[in-house]
This record gives structure tokens, C-alpha cells and sequence, in this order.
């Protein structure tokens, strides 16, 4: 069987990387499920949060990347970010909750929030053919009024600046609606026009934008109720009272009366006059009062006295923020009803007992502030921040853990584990000074065993791998959740490949490598039962040359196959597995030894050890084996020789066969081919050697390939 040969008809083509792709995980802990959609103010992608819980299943979030030429601008980056403060403060049944704002390096800045389940009302009014029964309207902008209403009055008083149906996410199953991107949209073109183009740009949608707007004045609520007016007057009648784009859609705007309304609405047409007034002062005192009056006119209820708008002529310059309405009377108010007051004391004893969380929470006491949450009644506990009682919750759970494994630690006397522990509970929680008087009062930490030297023998492997074992507190040989097996491999130092006439060129020329981290490595070869445990595929299933078992080789498997099904069981386990570098491997398989076999230079054992053609092949057991029926080398690793190749992490470099540096070698940095180790059943004893290499395309699949995977441990 030729490589040359065969490799001839085989080509590697490289796709350019996305900024993020299905599996990224951003900050070690958002992880991107699917891609929900792009546009000018960047990219949307649906995610897990692993470190939030929900039903005791990481929260579905969504990751809001920022327009490619801001994600890497420090100063847009910033101003940005100066925003999100503003609206991360916001919290309101309608409105979409912002959690993070975090940053990733070849990803640059982006958003984290709420993920909202349906559809925009612009999808919504494609689906209706343009137009909406008014009982939806009135629905819609219910929900959008108050979000409205709220954040135009909070505590940081917040403009949204670009009200559209683009921006207004409605839930078929519950009826409600959530407005998104609060403050951010507007500020994010405003940024992005800034830093593209050299100035200034009007802020919002252009057919929702208000007069003042175009005008170049500063955004207040008025403004957000005359967005709102237009997006009601969108979804009752199927178009925006203005049209056109560019300056003489502005002019039209500021400029131009309302269009008449169609017939039926016609009796609305006060409503509107109000709203969409040109001066911000002679629109509604709210949104809510607007949305009111809309249901009036409608049929829907009676209006309140609202004083008729004063002239131009009397009319002040207006706000830069709009007035609070009328606040509620105090409670001992005769003008409160006792429904207002209980809802008023409710509210209060909510946002009393949130303040205490928060402030618990910024000097890290993680259970009490969990504890003053707690306190909230059941029925009550929606109106609390979500995030910050999930964030409570985790971080207390996350300490007592750390508790608990520390009383076990000291009780059987395992101080390296200890003394990790404590530094990790030490920083949660750094104003703990017992921590630290533990800390400084434990005594040297075990050391390291020192790194191994080949040639060494099966006695000095095991022990040296025993005390590896209980300095991580792991047993000899470790288990994960599905039934892979893993023994510790030191560090150490041997002599790669093969010596000046003795096997191929592509193993020469021989040369000293040093690994200077211990690492845990597969037993066996990853089975067919393990592999549809993690991917849920059968790559083997219906093809030439297998037979199968849950504890067969896992075949048909290519490089690319194998770095997915290492992503997915990290993924699984929260622990780093990958495929083991060349050196990694040569080291783990010789395990001491300088001779062509793990088991020495005597081909004629070869069958205690491997499945290779003269016992396989020639026997007409013409497929992979069961795992771990030979003879295991002195690491304990069983069919290192033999069974199925097994893939590699490294480039294979035709010029430069053998890489020649010395410590943690990680193979050339590029290439058309990945490495395979070991030989496989079909395959003569030459080929099973130590040394020995043999490499294949990424993306190529055979009867004779499998794999075995490695463990990175802390």
C-alpha cells in the first residue's frame, strides 16, 4: 500500500475562519448554538450560558456581535460601552434585558442578552399581508408603551431613539412583546457612521425618525412617542405616513401635514394629529397616554381629560428628557386605592430587598445576598432581576462546592488539592482572611515527580504515574462519564524517531524531545460504542472491512471527525480533551523503551501485543477488534501497536519530516496531510514500530482508521 500514491489524488482546501462559528464559546462560556441573523448593526447569534441555569440547563442567550469595523476599534468599543451602562440598568417585563457586555480576542466587543422566543412585528406583518386586527395594535403597543413609559421615567432616564417593528419582538404563544435593543441600535449606527465616514448622523430609522431628530437635536421621550405613533400608524394602515428615503424624506417629515388616513380609520385621525405633532411638547404627556386615547378612538374605552395642546406661540423650548407623569399618592394617600397601595408596597419591598442583594453581592458574601433575594415571595420573585438572582445563586453554590471539597481535601491530607482549593474559594471571596491564614499555614506543596529520562524501565513508569495520580487526586487510571479510560503520562525526555540506518527517511533524523507537562491519555482507542455516546453518529455502519460492538475500534472516523468529537466531549465534561500531538504520542507508546516495540526488538511477539496482519488480515479477521485484548506496554496503554492508525495533531512536513525542536514540539505549521501512529490490523510488523509514520488528507476515512484521545489536566 503506497502513501505517495495516494495521497496524489487527495487536496486539502482552507476555508477563511469566521469571527465565530456554530461551537465557538466566547469568555469560556457562551457557546454559540446557531446563527440568527445579520444586518448594518452587526451580527446575532442564539447561545448557551453555562454559567446561568435554567430548569438546570445552561440559558439560552443571544451573543450580539458589533459591525466588523467596530469590533476591533477600541475607542467606538468604548463609547459603546458607555451606553450599555446606561440601559444595563433597565429591567422590565417588556423589555429585552441586557446581562454582559463582554470581549474576545479576534472577536472584539459584543453584546450579551435575553434571548426572546417568536418573531419581530415586521416578520408579524408579513404574515398578516401588511396590516394587523386593531385588538393586536392596541396589544403591541400596550406592551411598548409601558417599556417606554418606564425607562423614560427610571431612576437613569433612557431614550430608545429607534422605535421601529424591527425592534419590538412578539411572542405568538403569550401574546407579549419585549422592545430590543434599547439605546444600543441608535447608538451603534450613530458610532458606526462616526468612525466610517468622518461625521456626525441622525440617529434612528429615517421613516420613524422624529422632526427634532432630523433637526439634529437631542432625542427625548417625545421623540420615542413619535416613533411609536408612526409604527401604530404602520401597522393599522400597512404603510408610514411618510415615504421616501434621504434628505426629502426629512424635509417631508418636518415639514409636510399627515396624509389623510383611509376611511374606516378616519376617526382616529385626532389621535394621530396629537401624536405626531411637530413639536415635541404638544405630543402626549406619555406613551401610555397616547396608546390610551388610540383605544378610546378605536371603541375600547373611555379617554382620559387630557388638557387640549397649547399654542405654538406659548410653548417652551422642550425638555432634553421628557417630564415623569403624575407619580402615584403615598400610601397613606386617602386618593390610593388599596389595590395601588399593595401593589406599591410589593414593589417597593421587591426593588428593598434587590438593593441589599446588589450591594451583598459587590463585597462577594454570595449567600446572604442569595439569602436576601430568597426572601422575595414566590409569586413575586419574576419582578426581581433574573440575572442577578441567577448570578447569586451560582456563586453561593460555587462556594459551598469549594467548601465541601476542602473539608475533604484536609481530611485525607491531599495539601497540593488543598492548597488549590483554598486559592480558588481565596479568590471568590478575597476579603476572607481565614483562607489565607490556611494558606500560609500549609506546608511545602508536594512537589512534582521529577520528569523521566529514557531509557527507564515498566516498574519506574508505573510508579512514577502512581504519584502523578495522587498528587491530582485522581485514581491510577481515571474514568469520564462515558467510559473512556485515562492513565497520567509524566513528563520526561526521550530520543524521537529512528537512528542514522535503522527505519525511514521520514523518521529521521532521530533528536532529542523534551515534554515538559504531564498529561492523561486514552487507554484505548476510542470504541464504537464511545463515539455514538458523544457524536450519536455510526461512520462505520454499512461500510467494507467492520465488524461491530460497543467495544470495537471506532472506524471511518477523519482527522476532522476526531477534533469534533474532542470539542464536543469538552464540551460535554467541561474538561479540555484534543488529540495528542506527535511527540506525545511517540513518548506515550515507547513509555521508556529505545527499542522498535514497545516490548523490545523481537518481532515474533508482536501477537501478544497487536492486531496486525499476520493475526488479523491473514486470518481472514479482515476488520478493527475489540480494544484491549493484547498485552498493554509499560504505561499501561493497550494496542499502541496495531488495531487502527491513530490519528495525530500535527501537520505532516514532507520537506522537514521530523521536527526538531526540542521541548513540546507541535509539528510544522502547516500542510496538506495530518499524522497517524501505531499501524492497524491490515498492516505488516514494519509498519507497527515506535517510530514509525504514516499520514493521510484531513478529511480522509478508511477501514484501518481510528483514534485515541488525550486529557489536558489542571
Amino acid at each position: 500500500m503506497s502513501i505517495d500514491d495516494d495521497l496524489k489524488t487527495k487536496r486539502t482546501v482552507k476555508l477563511p475562519t469566521p469571527v465565530v462559528s456554530v461551537g465557538s464559546v466566547l469568555q469560556q462560556r457562551y457557546e454559540v448554538l446557531e446563527r440568527l441573523g445579520a444586518g448594518g448593526m452587526g451580527e446575532a447569534w442564539k447561545a448557551s450560558d453555562r454559567q446561568r441555569l435554567v430548569n438546570g440547563r445552561p440559558a439560552e442567550i443571544v451573543i450580539k456581535l458589533l459591525p466588523e469595523d467596530l469590533r476591533q476599534n477600541r475607542e467606538a468599543s468604548e463609547q459603546i460601552r458607555r451606553e450599555y451602562s446606561r440601559v444595563w440598568l433597565l429591567s422590565h417585563p417588556h423589555i429585552c434585558k441586557l446581562f454582559d457586555m463582554g470581549e474576545e480576542a479576534g472577536v472584539g466587543c459584543f453584546q450579551v442578552m435575553q434571548y426572546l422566543p417568536g418573531m419581530t412585528v415586521r416578520e408579524l406583518l408579513r404574515t398578516r399581508q401588511g396590516v394587523l386586527l386593531p385588538d393586536v395594535v392596541l396589544q403591541i403597543l400596550q406592551c411598548a408603551g409601558e417599556a417606554l413609559d418606564y425607562a423614560h421615567t427610571s431612576e437613569t432616564p433612557v431614550v430608545h431613539r429607534d422605535i421601529k417593528p424591527e425592534n419590538m419582538m412578539f411572542n405568538p404563544q403569550t401574546g407579549k412583546v419585549h422592545v430590543i435593543d434599547f439605546g444600543l441600535a441608535a447608538e451603534i449606527r450613530h458610532t458606526h457612521s462616526r468612525y466610517s465616514r468622518g461625521h456626525l448622523p441622525h440617529e434612528g430609522t429615517e421613516s420613524y425618525m422624529s422632526p427634532e431628530q432630523w433637526q439634529g437635536r437631542e432625542a427625548a421621550a417625545f421623540s420615542d412617542q413619535w416613533s411609536l405613533g408612526i409604527v401604530a400608524w404602520e401597522l393599522l394602515t400597512g404603510a408610514c405616513p411618510f415615504l421616501g428615503s434621504g434628505m426629502a424624506l426629512g424635509f417631508a417629515i418636518v415639514n409636510s401635514p399627515l396624509p389623510q388616513l383611509p376611511r374606516e380609520l378616519q376617526r382616529l385621525g385626532p389621535v394621530f394629529d396629537r401624536v405626531l405633532q411637530k413639536e415635541p411638547g404638544l405630543r402626549y404627556v406619555s406613551c401610555l397616554e397616547f396608546v390610551r386615547e388610540l383605544r378610546v378612538a378605536l371603541g375600547g374605552g373611555e379617554a382620559a381629560t387630557i388638557a387640549p395642546p397649547r399654542p405654538h406661540s406659548h410653548l417652551p423650548e422642550p425638555p432634553p428628557v421628557a417630564a415623569r407623569p403624575p407619580q402615584p399618592a403615598r400610601e397613606d394617600s386617602p386618593d390610593l386605592s388599596p389595590r395601588a397601595a399593595r401593589l406599591r408596597e410589593i414593589r417597593e419591598r421587591v426593588f428593598r430587598q434587590e438593593s441589599l442583594a446588589r450591594e451583598l453581592h459587590s463585597r462577594q458574601r454570595y449567600a446572604e445576598a442569595t439569602a436576601a433575594l430568597e426572601e422575595v415571595p414566590e409569586q413575586e420573585r419574576h419582578l426581581l432581576d433574573a440575572h442577578l438572582f441567577s448570578e447569586c445563586q451560582q456563586l453561593r453554590d460555587q462556594v459551598e462546592k469549594l467548601e465541601r471539597e476542602i473539608e475533604s481535601a484536609e481530611q485525607s491530607l491531599r495539601l497540593n488539592r488543598l492548597r488549590t482549593l483554598l486559592q480558588e474559594l481565596h479568590a471568590l471571596q478575597p476579603w476572607r482572611s481565614d483562607l489565607q491564614q490556611e494558606l500560609d499555614s500549609l506546608p511545602a506543596a508536594v512537589p512534582m515527580p521529577l520528569p523521566l529520562s529514557a531509557p527507564f524501565d515498566s516498574t519506574t513508569a508505573r510508579t512514577v504515574q502512581a504519584s502523578l495520580a495522587r498528587i491530582f487526586d485522581e485514581a491510577a487510571e481515571w474514568t469520564n462519564s462515558v467510559g473512556m479510560k485515562f492513565r497520567p503520562i509524566p513528563a520526561g525526555t526521550f530520543l524521537m524517531g529512528s537512528a542514522s540506518g535503522q527505519g525511514e527517511d521520514y523518521e529521521r533524523p532521530q533528536h532529542s524531545v523534551t515534554l515538559t507537562q504531564p498529561f492523561w491519555l486514552g487507554v484505548h482507542q476510542v470504541t464504537q460504542g464511545q463515539w455514538q455516546q458523544v457524536m450519536g453518529t455510526t461512520p462505520w455502519k454499512g461500510q467494507s472491512n467492520v465488524i461491530e460492538g460497543s467495544d470495537v475500534a471506532a472506524t471511518y472516523v477523519s482527522w476532522e471527525d476526531v477534533v469534533a468529537f474532542c470539542e464536543r466531549l469538552s464540551k460535554k465534561e467541561g474538561k479540555r480533551y484534543r488529540l495528542p500531538t506527535e511527540a506525545e504520542w511517540e513518548w506515550s507508546c515507547r513509555a521508556g523503551t529505545t527499542t522498535a516495540y514497545s516490548f523490545g526488538d523481537d518481532e515474533s511477539q508482536l501477537g501478544q501485543y497487536a492486531w496486525y496482519n499476520g493475526n488479523a488480515w491473514d486470518k481472514n479477521e479482515k476488520y478493527a477488534h475489540r480494544v484491549g485484548q493484547k498485552r498493554a506496554n509499560p504505561f499501561g496503554l493497550y494496542d499502541v501497536h496495531g488495531n487502527v492508525w491513530e490519528w495525530c495533531v500535527d501537520w505532516y512536513g514532507s520537506d522537514d519530516p521530523m521536527e526538531s525542536n526540542s521541548r513540546d514540539p507541535q509539528g510544522p505549521s502547516s500542510g496538506s496531510s495530518r499524522v497517524l501512529r501505531g499501524g492497524s490490523w491490515d498492516f505488516e510488523p514494519i509498519d507497527l514500530r515506535s517510530s514509525y509514520r504514516y499520514y493521510y488528507t484531513p478529511d480522509y476515512r478508511d477501514y484501518f482508521i481510528g483514534c485515541r484521545v488525550l486529557l489536558e489536566r489542571p
